[in-house]
């Protein structure tokens, strides 16, 4: 291959910048998709990695500040012009990326896709940058700052206040756009975080810090995870300390069902990670014949169903249908409901989607968590319980499902306040737990539980 159509790491940025911003694309599976194909080595792969996920954070003050310097609407600009103007900013401006490489080799990516004259724009545009930048004036309206769209701004505002923690929302805005931390599960069951730990700083030469709430996760400073047996194995997998925790205080849930603890259900269990945790302790719970407590996951969609099966592979005595959790059969003693949700919890992970309009689809999105909740509410035994979570901290997600849930008296809700500091040394005030980037460096889950009444 000739020096001009090797394929490097700005080649690689820009067509998932391209892919995110024309196809709706999620940079976090585009990415990898691209750098197969690609077969860069590891270094340059961090390299393409980093630049596209810094421009998506930051998308919008690049946008005013190249847009300042050039005196041109760089949002008005042809898809791949604007995407390049902007990766080439945040290597201009947030990288310690050499000014000539910054802009020569974003010039000859977009030259590889399009054609003379767009190559020349962003060439032009991109000088001009670098000529100004030192006067230019940084935006100090908040959304356009921390590049999060006004309705996001506001949406996440609201939900701080319900809290009494509005003066936060800068902390909260800032803490999604650091890159964080990979977060590890040790599955029980099947390792223990000690060895994982061994493992990542031998092999990856990283740093390594055990979570402070989960007693399952490993936080790793560097390095690719999908290089540790343990990973290729399934007995540990990537998975933020707000996932397990979830998984982790349902199991906990004090159970007074008549007969004990038989069988638990993981209603929207796809892609398993969450299951895993539940599979590994409800395989250390007996019922009153000394047999392992069962699980039984449901997921509706076949491709989630089949990533839960390979997940669960060390775990051949958990079921796992395809099918709609709104129509589940059965009786159990312990659900959890991991609904489907706006994902404004994981904007650290997914920077994309801060982009994308989340108020169409919550009328729908919060139907169908009620559905769940009380198709849940129908097959959980009297003294059993329900854990109700979401990777959101909007109240119309979160507190006003759990306020309707309550309203035909058929639960009540548990104050987990007592499980969540003795078992994951969590403090929180609340009978539901709201967890956030800023406060408790994990994403944005919430987490609520009930006891079924007669």
């Amino acid at each position: 291959m000739s020096e001009s159509r090797r394929i490097t790491a700005r080649d690689c940025a820009l067509r998932v910048l391209i892919e995110c911003e024309t196809q709706g694309a999620y940079a976090n599976l585009a990415m990898p998709k691209v750098l197969a194909a690609s077969r860069l080595d590891a270094r340059e792969s961090a390299l393409a990695t980093e630049i596209a996920f810094g421009t998506l954070r930051a998308q919008l003050r690049y946008d005013y500040l190249a847009g300042q310097a050039g005196d041109r609407d760089i949002a008005a600009l042809d898809a791949q012009v604007r995407c390049a103007v902007r990766m080439g900013a945040h290597q201009l401006l947030d990288t310690r990326i050499p000014d000539h490489a910054a802009i020569s080799e974003t010039v000859a990516a977009v030259r590889k896709i399009t054609n003379r004259g767009a190559a020349g724009t962003v060439n032009a545009l991109l000088r001009t940058l670098q000529r100004r930048r030192q006067h230019l004036r940084e935006p100090q309206d908040l959304p356009t700052r921390y590049s999060h769209p006004k309705p996001l701004v506001r949406a996440l505002d609201d939900a701080l206040s319900v809290l009494g923690l509005s003066d936060t929302l800068p902390q909260l805005l800032e803490e999604d756009n650091r890159a964080p931390y990979v977060t590890l599960v040790a599955r029980p069951g099947l390792t223990d975080r000690e060895s994982l730990a061994d493992e990542a700083e031998e092999l990856l030469d990283a740093d390594t810090a055990f979570t402070p709430y989960s007693p399952w996760g490993v936080t790793i400073s560097r390095g690719e995870p999908g290089r540790l047996p343990q990973i290729r194995s399934a007995a540990a997998a990537v998975q933020d300390e707000g996932s397990q925790l979830v998984a982790g205080i349902c199991a906990e849930l004090p159970v007074h069902a008549d007969g004990g603890e038989r069988a638990w259900l993981d209603l929207c269990a796809g892609p398993g990670g969450k299951t895993a945790i539940l599979a590994g302790l409800a395989r250390e719970r007996t019922t009153g014949n000394g047999e392992s407590v069962k699980l039984h996951a449901i997921e509706l969609h076949r491709h989630r169903a089949q990533l839960t099966r390979k997940t669960l592979k060390d775990f051949p005595e958990v079921s796992v249908e395809c099918a709609d959790g709104r129509a589940v059969k059965g009786l159990y003693q312990r659900v959890l409901v991991d609904a489907p949700c706006s994902g404004l919890g994981s904007l650290r992970r997914h920077p994309e989607a801060r982009y994308r309009s989340f108020t169409a689809q919550l009328p729908q999105l919060v139907n169908l968590q009620r559905q769940l909740l009380n198709a849940a509410i129908a097959v959980t035994q009297p003294g059993g319980v329900i854990c109700y979570s979401t990777c959101s901290p909007l109240p119309v997600e979160t507190r006003d499902n759990v306020k309707s849930a309550l309203s035909d008296g058929r639960l009540k809700l548990l104050d987990l306040s007592t499980i969540a500091r003795q078992h994951f040394d969590l403090d929180v005030s609340g009978p539901t737990i709201q967890l956030w980037p800023h406060i408790h460096g994990t994403d944005a889950m919430y987490i609520a539980a009930f006891e079924r009444l007669a």
